[in-house]
């Protein structure tokens, strides 16, 4: 388990310095190409608006910082926040970015896991994780980080979990490390034997043409291929393979964006991205 967590750390931290030679401002997708990443910026910046319009004076846990996308975000909108990621790489690029921005408030970052969080219980009116739990593939590490959330949120505050959610039976994504939990599975993740109440559920990305792809590219790579990416060692066939899926997906991704813009918040269960709105509720008897 140790050796697999190790180089799931070091694909974090060499996609940190590709995103930071980059200039890229998201890194949604770190192994896309095109408009892949500001098409899922978009869609999860829409649907995180009235939270971040909300955050004005909010002590704010930003888990998974990565660049500090979101980070830099609710500063805008005048929160006070502590970025934390497990990539050094991610933390320093978050720094560096925040250092160069024009914005006065500053964000504190630190090195840590969700599993394993170094701060006091309740400490937080919110925590927020943004397509990162996803990445937590082991369901005993997944709870970990859950409970994690919830210590460190004060009660009457928020837990915000943007995350893939197919509702469907759980596989592992080829390119990088990925835990399709369904919803059902998110929301007892978070609220089971636990004080927490789900508040709402919202869609994020219909990907009405993307998602075929997405179907058919498990068609056309294996554990094998997915490995190899990990360690840079990826074949020509893969990289080809690869090539094509993208320049298809850029279309259809630019095809589809009006259509999730307009239904996503009609047609939740049809998402593949999901909103959860938690509340931690009050401790006492």
């Amino acid at each position: 388990m140790k050796a697999s967590q190790d180089k799931f750390k070091d694909f974090w931290e060499a996609t940190a310095k590709r995103f930071a030679t980059s200039g890229f401002k998201a890194v949604c997708t770190p192994t896309s190409i095109g408009l892949v990443n500001w098409y899922s910026d978009i869609l999860q910046k829409t649907a995180l608006k009235p939270i971040l319009d909300a955050a004005k004076g909010a002590w704010v846990l930003d888990i998974g910082c990565g660049v500090g996308r979101w980070s830099s975000r609710l500063l805008k909108a005048n929160a006070n926040v502590i970025g934390i990621d497990f990539a050094e790489n991610m933390v320093r690029e978050a720094e560096r970015r925040q250092q160069a921005s024009n914005n006065e408030a500053r964000a504190q970052f630190a090195i840590a896991t969700a599993q394993d969080l170094p701060f006091k219980d309740s400490m937080f009116d919110c925590a927020l994780s943004v397509t990162v739990l996803q990445h937590v593939v082991d369901d005993g590490e997944a709870k970990k980080s859950a409970l994690e959330l919830i210590r460190v949120v004060k009660p009457g505050g928020k837990i915000i979990v943007l995350e893939i959610s197919l509702d469907r039976k759980r596989q592992i994504a080829l390119d990088f490390p990925t835990a399709f939990r369904s919803t059902a599975e998110w929301i007892e993740l978070f609220t089971q034997g636990q004080k927490v109440e789900l508040q709402r559920i919202e869609g994020v990305d219909l990907s009405i043409f993307a998602k075929p792809l997405y179907q058919m590219k498990s068609k056309f790579t294996s554990g094998k291929e997915y490995a190899s990416q990990l360690s840079g060692n990826a074949s020509v066939k893969f990289a080809i393979i690869k090539g094509t899926y993208y320049v298809l997906l850029n279309i259809a991704i630019f095809l589809s964006l009006p259509f999730d813009l307009a239904l996503r918040a009609k047609l939740v269960d049809r998402c593949a991205h999901k909103l959860f709105v938690f509340k931690k509720l009050d401790e006492s008897p």
